[in-house]
């Protein structure tokens, strides 16, 4: 009797133990879906986009997949809202020089890029989305707009500054407490651009204007090669010479800050007495 309930227990600690190898196994996943204007030669997005020109040759979705298998079967279909099917396209994990947006299924992790191309002179413009299926259930839903050039251009300005901030101290490339008053005596005030994405070779220019009497006293231009906030100071013992009593003259300044010729995003800050 003894030696029956040991052979039962034996048998369901070994299926118990499967249960749990098969449930370490890693499945394949999506990892991550976005809409791009471009992707590089592993179907990784270049430019990423929220909201595409209608002048855009090509639309790209790239899709990070990871832990595939031989029979991994991803599909991409693509909609004009509300449910205008556009496209579909076919995925199988069988990446070669003569099928490059496909993803690798004997890697771990890769990439695949499905295309959606321009139907005639420009797209229609209006909200879209495309949809990611990893065989046979929807993995990844990524929802974009289609817009004029010029908004496109003054909506991505305005996605690569998120902030300007000023301050009357800063410590090692850090603002100090930030503020929106200063005093006509400040030493030096410090302005800071955040940077939320950052666009290759891409001229970011900053400008300082007093309000009342129209005038811009300086305009600072850098390149930037990263996403770290941009530092620009206004020493007074430079700029009150623009006044006779070399301070800072009491009134509003406002500075705006623009990517690529486009304005991005405009503060102010006030010199009181």
């Amino acid at each position: 009797m003894s030696h029956n309930r040991l052979g039962l227990f034996g048998g369901i600690v070994f299926v118990a133990l499967s249960a749990v190898a098969c449930s370490s196994e890693l499945s394949p996943q999506v990892d991550s879906a976005m809409i791009a204007g471009e992707v590089s030669l592993t179907n990784e997005p270049v430019s990423r986009l929220v909201e595409v020109p209608t002048s855009v040759p090509v639309i790209y979705l790239a899709a990070a997949v990871s832990n595939p298998m031989s029979s991994t079967q991803i599909r991409v279909r693509w909609f004009k809202l509300p449910n205008q099917l556009l496209a579909s396209e076919d995925f199988d994990g069988r990446h070669g020089d003569s099928n490059r947006f496909d993803f690798d299924s004997s890697k771990s992790l890769s990439s695949l890029a499905s295309r959606l191309e321009r139907p005639g002179v420009s797209w229609d413009m209006g909200e879209y989305r495309a949809e990611v299926w990893l065989n046979g259930k929807l993995a990844k839903t990524v929802f974009f707009q289609v817009v004029s050039d010029a908004e496109a251009e003054q909506l991505r300005a305005q996605h690569t500054v998120k902030s300007i901030t000023f301050s009357d101290s800063a410590d090692q490339g850090r603002l100090g407490e930030s503020r929106l008053s200063f005093g006509r005596s400040t030493n030096t005030i410090y302005i800071q651009v955040g940077l939320d994405t950052t666009l290759s070779g891409v001229t970011i220019q900053t400008s300082v204007r007093y309000v009342k009497s129209d005038q811009i006293i300086t305009t600072f231009t850098t390149v930037p090669t990263g996403t770290d906030p941009l530092m620009f100071t206004l020493p007074r013992e430079r700029f009150g010479r623009f006044w006779s009593d070399k301070l800072w003259p009491v009134g509003t300044f406002e500075v705006t800050v623009r990517a690529g010729g486009v304005t991005a995003r405009t503060q102010t800050f006030q010199i009181i007495q």
